[in-house]
This record gives structure tokens, sequence and C-alpha cells, in this order.
């Protein structure tokens, strides 16, 4: 159900659009009353319906981390280490960057001309064309980038590189989660800030970029791996 908030010409009060039937009026009732007891006004209400970050935000305060989805999924892709040119990679993923939830912090894929370095030997030992064994993890917690490749490499998995992430999202379409690719990186200049791939199918974003990496990625993130 979609709830939508009008104001009429005497600028209504949040009370005069409470309901009182179905959860889904008791859940607006209770964050309303919340807003109104912190001083809030309709403008205030309105951003929990028109803001994505704010709803996200309001979901990991109400899940906590430990219950979070600590999931993995598992996809069987060939990838032929191939990667397109800049046109061609624009005209697949013309997507909305921000979507990602990075908007400040991404960049185009090709911007400055990066060298992508790959981040673990076995990386280097297994770029042969060939199916990989794909991985889409979860950790349902905070993790930084080399604690989540350690992590994952004692159960034999690798993180996947720019060019197998452009070979998953392209070989696996239906999976339409956000997904971060950490096994290669980039700097603009050397010393400086990092960069890895972002990507997703989701085709209310299309999108394949280069984010800036931070320094820690938050529960409700996913990476992909590969079998080594």
């Amino acid at each position: 159900m979609n709830v939508v908030i009008r104001e009429n010409k005497k600028k209504r009060l949040i009370g005069d659009v409470i309901g009182d039937f179905g959860f889904a009026f008791e859940f607006f009732k209770a964050i309303s009353h919340a807003v109104v007891l912190r001083g809030g006004t309709m403008k205030h209400l309105k951003r929990v319906i028109t803001e994505k970050t704010l709803q996200k935000q309001i979901a990991e305060m109400i899940v906590p981390v430990d219950e979070a989805a600590k999931e993995s999924i598992a996809y069987s892709v060939f990838v032929d280490y191939i990667f397109p040119e800049e046109s061609r990679l624009n005209e697949e993923y013309p997507g909305i960057k921000s979507k990602l939830g990075l908007s400040a912090n991404t960049h185009s894929f090709y911007d400055h001309k990066r060298s992508w370095r790959l981040r673990t030997a076995d990386e280097v030992a297994d770029m042969k064309p060939g199916v990989k064994k794909f991985l889409v993890k979860n950790f349902g917690r905070n993790i930084g980038s080399k604690e989540a490749i350690d992590e994952m490499d004692m159960q034999g998995y690798r993180p996947a590189t720019h060019v197998e992430a452009y070979a998953f999202a392209k070989g696996v379409p239906q999976c339409t989660l956000d997904i971060y690719a950490i096994g290669s990186a980039a700097e603009h200049v050397p010393g400086t800030t990092t960069y890895i791939v972002g990507f997703s199918n989701n085709p209310e974003i299309r999108v394949f970029a280069a984010v800036m990496e931070g320094t820690c990625w938050g529960p409700e993130n996913w990476f992909l791996f590969v079998r080594k």
C-alpha cells in the first residue's frame, strides 16, 4: 500500500492523516507520534516516504546486526576475461549511479584511465577462460575489505575482479542485488583514494561503475567471490 500525504491550503497536521485500521496504519501511526514527540512536522514525516536512504537507516535500526541476513548464493558462470570498451559498457549499463547509495563517491569506470591491480596471487594464477563458481556473499555485519577477503580465503574463495564481475553481471541478469567486487582496485594517484567495482542488474539502476572504497562495509552490503 502506498500512503500519500497531501496538504491543503490550511496545511494539515500529522494527526489529520493517521488512519485507525490495519497494520500499515498502526505502523504509520507509531512513526508519526514519534515524529510529533520530537517536534517534527509534515515536512519531516514525508521524508520517511520519499527518502530511500532514510528508509534504509530505519530498517538498520529496527533489525539488529546479528539478525541481519547472513546469506550466500552460488552461481556457475563462464568468464572469457574480455572487458568491454567504454562505449559498449555505457550502452549496457547506462544506469543512475547514485542509486547505489554512493552518489558522491561514484565515478565512471574509465575516468583518468585507471590501472586496475589484482589483490591476491590466486587471481593472477586463475585468469584462464572457463566456467567459474561464483558466490554472492553477505556477512551480516560491519566488515573491512581485507577482513572479508581473509575470511573467505579460509573457505576456499577469493574476491572477484572487475573483469569477473562484468562476466557475472552479464551472465546472471536475474541477480538484481547491489554487489561489490573487491578483487581488483585502482587509484587515481598512487597512495590516494582506492576504487573498486560496484554493479547492479536492478532494472531501476543498471549500473557498472568504479566506486570509492570505504574503510568499512555495512551489514547490508553484498560481495562477489570466486571459488579457488
